[in-house]
């Protein structure tokens, strides 16, 4: 695995790039193009990188600079993302789809509305897309302003969307299963995890798992990071026992602190204070792709695994960051 080095910051025009995911067959990442130098490196379309020869491939062009992405997600052929423009919450949140084959842009659902006529505030909406299928949650106008979010789901050939789960939040998905968060009781603050089958509707509890801050599916192989930050660890949506991958909580608070995990059949990525690590489930070792201070970053989906490294430790400028992006073929 020879990774490649992406200057993010020096594409041809003139563009920066701004990478979120790589696409499942590790042929492009998924991100937005900035005009590196402007006043806040105005954001300028959601774009497919081509990380060998730099091409890029513009998807869609954003309304005006203030616009972002948010979050996005890719499958075999799918690529999902949210894009919106009110910082900090990006309540006025529109999520689109991208057909690879195809090359058709399709609006999916965008922020309800107030009687005010402004986006009602909800949790933030992070797209998961698997199977042709997406799944987000967001705030609903069925409640109480900013109290309430359901889980749904779309069907990404006909646009159908439906209600999974009520007062649910934060979907993550692996074909044919869904995880979710919901709170334990009205009286209880903290959170349970839900598993769904889509297949079959099936829905049912995650026993021992409260409060998880991150999770994410690979089959029925679920990765979750603790309330506390402080361990990753693998379970199967069928069993209750948890295969630690790394724990800090022996350290006490400030021991260590990770997030943002990522999981394929092969690799589980995750950002860890200190550096971006990854653990290869054939082979049962934790690796160090880049060590950084305070916090590293590392994603992995499908083929493809992205991570942000310093050229020069001693710099503070934003341009000093790049990527390196392994494709994960032929692996041992």
């Amino acid at each position: 695995m020879r990774p490649l080095d992406i200057d993010l910051w020096h594409l041809a025009g003139g563009l920066g790039f701004v990478p979120i995911v790589p696409t499942r067959d590790g042929k492009y990442l998924v991100g937005s193009t900035i005009r590196p130098g402007t006043q806040s490196d105005d954001r300028l379309a959601f774009v497919l990188l081509d990380p060998v020869n730099g091409k890029i491939t513009e998807v869609k062009r954003f309304p005006n600079p203030s616009f972002q992405v948010t979050y996005a997600d890719a499958d075999e052929r799918w690529v999902v993302w949210v894009e919106a423009s009110q910082q900090p919450n990006f309540d006025d949140w529109s999520l689109y789809s991208y057909d690879r084959i195809s090359r058709s842009v399709k609006a999916l659902a965008r922020a309800p509305l107030a009687p005010n006529g402004q986006p009602i505030s909800g949790p933030t909406v992070v797209p998961r897309t698997d199977h042709g299928i997406v799944v987000w949650a967001a705030a609903t106008k069925s409640a109480p302003l900013g109290t309430h979010a359901d889980t749904y789901s779309a069907d990404l050939q006909t646009g159908t969307i439906r209600t999974i789960a009520q007062d649910a939040i934060g979907p993550s998905l692996s074909w044919p299963f869904v995880v979710y968060s919901q709170h334990v009781s009205d009286s209880d603050p903290n959170l349970k995890l839900i598993a769904l089958d889509l297949q079959v509707g099936r829905h049912w509890e995650i026993s021992g798992v409260i409060s998880a801050t991150y999770y994410a599916l690979n089959g029925d192989s679920l990765v979750w990071i603790d309330q506390h930050n402080s361990a990753v660890r693998l379970r199967s949506l069928v069993e209750s026992q948890d295969q630690v991958i790394v724990d800090f909580s022996p350290l006490g608070q400030g021991g260590g602190f990770v997030q943002f995990p990522s999981i394929t059949e092969r690799v589980i990525a995750w950002s860890q204070k200190g550096g971006a690590w990854v653990y290869d489930r054939k082979l049962k070792v934790r690796m160090l792709l880049a060590a950084e201070d305070p916090l590293g970053y590392a994603t992995v989906n499908g083929l493809g695994l992205d991570w942000f490294y310093t050229k020069d430790p001693a710099s503070s400028e934003k341009t000093n960051y790049n990527l390196q992006y392994a494709v994960l073929a032929g692996l041992p």
